[in-house]
């Protein structure tokens, strides 16, 4: 079995209002926006099977290839519906 350091994240990924970090003591991919993000927004990152967690203030699922691999997703949706 992998650890998440084998998943990692090169660095974090900024986004338009957005940025995609590793918070490796939480075993989390988190999604951290400005402010709140549009309905259809929260509409893509429940699809991707991210949730809120108030206690972090971020959009976050497992840390593991699947939930990087979502996360860069999202980002890949969100870069589209900007476009």
């Amino acid at each position: 079995m992998q650890t998440a350091a084998a998943y990692a994240l090169a660095e974090p990924v900024q986004g338009d209002g957005f940025k995609i970090i590793e918070n490796p003591e939480e075993n989390r991919v988190q999604i951290i926006f400005d402010g709140k993000p549009e309905k259809e927004i929260r509409e893509i990152l429940k699809g991707n099977a991210f949730k809120w967690a108030p206690s972090n203030k971020a959009w976050q699922r497992q840390l593991n290839a699947a939930g990087i691999h979502a996360a860069l997703s999202v980002k890949r949706q969100l870069d589209e519906l900007k476009a």
